[in-house]
């Protein structure tokens, strides 16, 4: 067996395995990143958080859920803002689910996300799931449409 050979084929995997875990870092970095965002427009970072500490990461990594901003009506949160946050809570979370379906499936409908114990992803108190379309989430003044799902990764659009 030619050494060289053997020498090619492990560093070929060894960038291989280097090259998945940048990857992972990335993910986890961009989620954390949103995560922060959200905190930062609901109001509950500086040790306010879920769980009291003001560690959404953390708290997010504790109980597996991810909360969407509140709706507008709060100073300076338009109906805009609000959704664009509420997408990238539930990219996030969308995330989660599909690694906790091993790389199996992503969520196709709302309920996909929110219906686990505890919920992946929680909207605010007054958005809801349309009931006529469960592919909506409805807020004050936008809506959230989740298309896609499945076995490739969904799409988020407000309108």
């Amino acid at each position: 067996m030619d050494v060289r050979k053997l020498r090619r084929s492990w560093d070929a995997h060894g960038a291989s395995l280097v090259g998945i875990l940048m990857v992972i870092f990335v993910l986890g970095a961009l989620s954390a990143t949103a995560m922060v965002g959200v905190s930062t427009l609901t109001g509950s970072g500086g040790g306010s958080g879920a769980r009291g500490g003001g560690n959404l990461p953390a708290d997010v990594a504790a109980t597996h859920s991810v909360a969407a901003p509140a709706a507008p009506g709060g100073p300076g949160i338009s109906a805009r803002t609000s959704c664009a946050a509420s997408a990238d809570a539930a990219r996030s979370a969308s995330t989660f689910f599909f690694a906790n379906s091993g790389g199996r499936s992503y969520p196709v409908v709302w309920s996909d996300m929110t219906s686990s114990s505890p919920p992946i992803y929680k909207p605010a108190t007054d958005v809801v799931i349309n009931r006529a379309n469960p592919k909506e989430l409805d807020g004050r003044g936008w809506r959230l449409i989740v298309s896609g799902g499945g076995a490739t990764a969904p799409t988020f659009t407000c309108s």
